[in-house]
């Protein structure tokens, strides 16, 4: 395999380790979080929960084309 193939296997296998990483930490935290915070353990469990549950804000469409990469419609959202 080339070299340009090993970077990317790295370069993948390092953002997955990131993401599951910085997806699985909190909940192993939650002890330690909550009794920084003087709080229990179930109200430190919602700061794992609640984001989880809580809808993304909504996407409005941009009028003009500041923000956009070129050639988009006017129509098409923000890329800001």
């Amino acid at each position: 395999m080339p070299l340009r193939g090993w970077l990317a296997l790295v370069a993948v296998a390092v953002g997955t380790f990131a993401m599951v990483t910085a997806e699985q930490l909190p909940m192993g935290l939650l002890t330690p979080i909550g009794g920084s915070l003087d709080v229990s353990e179930g109200p430190a469990g919602l700061l794992v929960t609640v984001p989880v549950l809580s809808p993304p804000p909504p996407r409005r469409c941009c009028p003009s084309s500041f923000g956009k990469p070129i050639g988009a419609p006017s129509w098409s959202p923000c890329w800001v």
